[in-house]
């Protein structure tokens, strides 16, 4: 799935939004580039600040609702989990403006032939994410029963069989 640009009108409101932040983050607006994409309707981009790159997610409000994404951010992160932090948002917009984790991932960081000792330290730092991340308060979160579960994995075949693979299953 190609992460194309939002409606005239999201973009139009997304960029009026950016522009209202405090003028000490120094958003670079013409700098906004895609940064990437997942099996919803929300979309991403990467901006350039006064003293970092930031993280721009647009998340329809018909289709999506960024308020859990808000409230698991804060316990994972109370947990001890590195997640973005939460640097502005426009809840009823579907805005939020996030900090940027970077590009360069484990699966990355592995294929480049590190040395024993350093792939230990990453998988050690896995491990002790999993952990913190099992410790996160779960309390007034939804339970992945069966039909959520279902309904989950739906996505896999119309997010990435049919629309990134083009494939329809019989």
């Amino acid at each position: 799935m190609t992460n194309t640009s939002p409606p005239n009108h999201r973009q139009e409101a997304l960029l009026a939004w950016l522009a209202s932040l405090d003028a000490s983050l120094g958003l670079d607006l013409a700098s906004m580039q895609p940064a990437s994409s997942d099996a919803s309707f929300r979309r991403y981009w990467r901006l350039h600040g006064e003293q970092r790159t930031w993280i721009v997610m647009d998340a329809p409000p018909p289709h999506e609702n960024c308020a859990p994404f808000v409230d698991v951010t804060q316990r994972l992160a109370q947990a001890g989990v590195t997640v973005p932090a939460i640097g502005a948002q426009e809840l009823t917009q579907g805005f939020l403006l996030l900090s940027d984790l970077g590009t360069d991932t484990y699966y990355d960081r592995i294929g480049q032939g590190l040395a024993d000792t350093v792939l230990q330290g990453l998988y050690q730092d896995a491990l002790d994410a999993l952990t913190r991340l099992q410790m996160a308060n779960p309390s007034g979160l939804a339970l992945l029963d069966g039909p959520r579960l279902t309904q989950e994995l739906s996505l896999f075949e119309e997010w990435f069989v049919s629309r990134h693979l083009g494939v329809t299953l019989s």
